[in-house]
């Protein structure tokens, strides 16, 4: 330790704290994915592209990786060359039985989505094809553009519900299709007013066929991806929902047979494990299926990739000072390691340590950029966090364990998306208590690992959580309209109760907005983890359950 240089600035530059910038906790928004991006487990799983089916609960990082396959980032190296067809309808599924009811009245509901699943997968690919160079050059293509000419591609992003329900009231349509190898044709509209409607004919073997010559003349694959089909529904919304996703699975089960065209898609793990999946076979649907889930070692990398990336861009630090505050000799660094970690990021000399570090060194158990990791937490935070339990005492715990404990949900996890609202309370809460004592500093002193500032104060620290798990709160509250003023209600009656079920709802909540739907409520309050099964059982109206600690009560510490 006391051979360790001290190159972080003194005092910490407290009038930098306002630049930092850690991203938004929503992965379609989020500008710093690309620079944070950490690559967990299940990243890993995801990259040998094994799996067409995606799941995890709210927060997990399904959003992200959808985004960075849209924008076909280098990230994911195994999809970067790939045809990326993004598939991002929010259904209406009132909507859709409408038009069920209306004018495909003679063939099951099973069958309709099913059907409506490949139109809308055919039209999506045949629209991304036709952006491609010199579109359409061959025989293929010509027939994919007058396939959209059809189905009113030139209307821009028209609804799938909407192109259907437009012909079936302009015209007189016949779809043809085989759906898991069973032929089919459906004929919509026959009877006009006045006068016969002109028919259409749509065969979409005959469209996927030339997809598939299409792509194979480009030398293409495409990769289809699906997202926000599992926004919270209950009731008859909910019934259509699942079997809408089921039919979907179907669908993909039968089109990946063709190894030009493959899936991903995005469903909340929830939904997922409700779905009736009996006719694909749930063995095989269960190995075509990976989750998303972080454990506490990648939850600390992501905190402090995060924080070691918005702290570079507001001039806080730089990657060779956190290098030389850090006591590394327990690492025994090799002159690669020591050149990436110099000032120097130019030159024959560095770019020959990257090529020696990439190709002729084996990994070890912990690595620089793990050190580098473990020496942010105590550069930043106080190695001690004081947890306030119930009866109002103290209690000691290290801001790791503190971590790895204390944002845990209904379903044991914990998320990106919640560490993300954490952090930048932590800052809010640290600029404005420099603000308040302008004159007082952060210095330099020495740490477990070399030399940091303890910026982030333990007090500053359990203030930042007390006000997240209020927004965490309010973010519930704002989930779902339909459920807002019950939510307010449950939220003002739990304080002191340790365990609740469906009776304890029926005598405590109101019942008018529920319109007596008290099972859709505690269904939605399990679904978005803030109620945790303590004691399950297959009716909902005998479980047990407990708030987890992440949307618990904190208690204000005495003294």
């Amino acid at each position: 330790m006391s051979n360790v240089k001290n190159s972080l600035k003194d005092p910490f530059p407290k009038e930098n704290l306002h630049l930092i910038d850690l991203g938004h906790a929503d992965g379609h928004r989020d500008k710093n994915t690309e620079n944070t991006f950490i690559t967990t487990k299940a990243i890993n799983q995801f990259n040998l592209d094994r799996h067409s089916i995606i799941i995890g609960p709210y927060g997990t990082g399904k959003s992200t990786l959808f985004k960075l396959l849209k924008s076909n980032s280098k990230i994911l190296g195994p999809y970067v060359d790939r045809l990326v067809v993004p598939v991002e309808e929010q259904i209406q599924f009132d909507e859709l039985r409408n038009l069920s009811e209306l004018y495909f009245s003679n063939i099951s509901k099973r069958l309709l989505y099913q059907l409506v699943w490949k139109l809308h997968i055919c039209k999506q690919i045949c629209k991304k094809i036709s952006t491609l160079e010199g579109f359409p050059r061959t025989n293929n293509e010509k027939y994919l553009n007058e396939f959209l000419s059809r189905v009113g591609v030139e209307d821009g992003d028209k609804s799938i519900t909407k192109i259907l329900k437009d012909l079936c009231t302009s015209i007189s349509f016949k779809i043809k299709a085989k759906i898991t190898s069973t032929p089919i044709e459906v004929e919509v509209g026959r009877e006009g007013k006045g006068r016969s409607k002109p028919t259409m004919e749509i065969n979409l073997e005959n469209v996927f066929d030339n997809i598939l010559r299409s792509l194979g003349d480009r030398c293409n694959s495409a990769l289809v991806i699906i997202d926000k089909l599992d926004k919270f529904v209950t009731n008859e919304d909910y019934q259509t929902q699942k079997e809408y996703i089921e039919s979907l699975l179907e669908v993909e089960d039968d089109l990946q047979s063709s190894c030009s065209i493959g899936f991903k898609i995005f469903l909340r793990s929830d939904l997922y494990h409700r779905l009736n999946l009996s006719s694909l076979g749930p063995d095989k649907v269960s190995d075509n299926t990976l989750k998303l889930c972080w454990s506490s070692e990648e939850i600390s990398s992501f905190i402090a990739k995060r924080l070691f990336v918005s702290l570079i861009d507001a001039n806080i630090w730089k990657l060779e000072e956190l290098a030389e505050s850090t006591d590394l000799s327990d690492m025994h660094l090799r002159w690669h390691d020591k050149v990436c970690a110099s000032r120097n990021k130019s030159g024959f000399v560095y770019r020959l340590a990257l090529f020696w570090r990439r190709f002729f060194v084996k990994k070890r158990s912990t690595s620089l950029f793990d050190k580098i990791d473990c020496a942010i937490f105590s550069i930043l935070f106080d190695e001690k966090i004081v947890h306030a339990c119930e009866g109002g005492g103290k209690e000691s715990i290290s801001i790791r364990d503190f971590i790895r404990t204390h944002f845990l949900d209904g379903h044991d996890a914990c998320t990106p998306r919640h560490i993300l609202i954490f952090l930048k309370k932590v800052i809010c809460e640290t600029i404005e208590y420099y603000r308040i004592n302008p004159d007082l500093n952060a210095h330099t002193q020495p740490v477990s690992t070399g030399w940091g500032w303890g910026i982030f104060s333990k007090e500053i620290v359990y203030s930042a959580y007390c006000a997240a798990k209020k927004e965490y709160v309010e973010n519930v509250v704002r989930m779902d309209e339909k459920w807002t003023r019950n939510f307010s209600e449950l939220v003002d009656k739990l304080k002191g109760k340790s365990m609740l079920d469906y009776k304890w709802i029926c005598q405590n909540i109101s019942a008018p907005s529920l319109s007596g739907d008290f099972v859709g409520f505690l269904s939605f309050l399990e679904v978005i983890g803030f109620l945790k099964v303590k004691e399950n059982n297959v009716d909902i109206k005998k479980r047990k359950y407990v708030v987890p600690i992440i949307y618990k009560q904190s208690f204000v510490a005495k003294g």
